[in-house]
């Protein structure tokens, strides 16, 4: 969602499965590093690994700028929005 891409092997669900199973995600050349070590974080296979790693995540690089009071306290603003695109054949969202 993060780039529009997929990051494992989708020709069908048993490709898939097995993927998203055994495979490491592959990522764009473009994309931003912290997004990027983000990700990796959270698509470790290691249920362990990824349970330490994921302690304290909202002190990674990718959520600089984030006020963790406010939004557990439901007040923080959002860091971005994005519009929604207009359907023009049927004019709906």
């Amino acid at each position: 969602m993060a780039v529009g891409k997929f990051p494992f092997k989708d020709d069908n669900v048993p490709s898939i499965v097995q993927s998203v199973s055994f495979d490491e995600p592959t990522f764009p050349r473009f994309m931003n590093a912290d997004l990027k070590d983000f990700l990796q974080i959270l698509l470790c296979k290691d249920q362990y690994t990824r349970q330490r790693m994921v302690q304290g995540l909202e002190h990674h690089p990718f959520f600089t700028g984030i006020n963790w009071t406010d939004m557990e306290a439901g007040t923080a603003k959002p860091p971005f929005t994005m519009e929604p695109k207009c359907n023009e054949e049927t004019q709906t969202l």
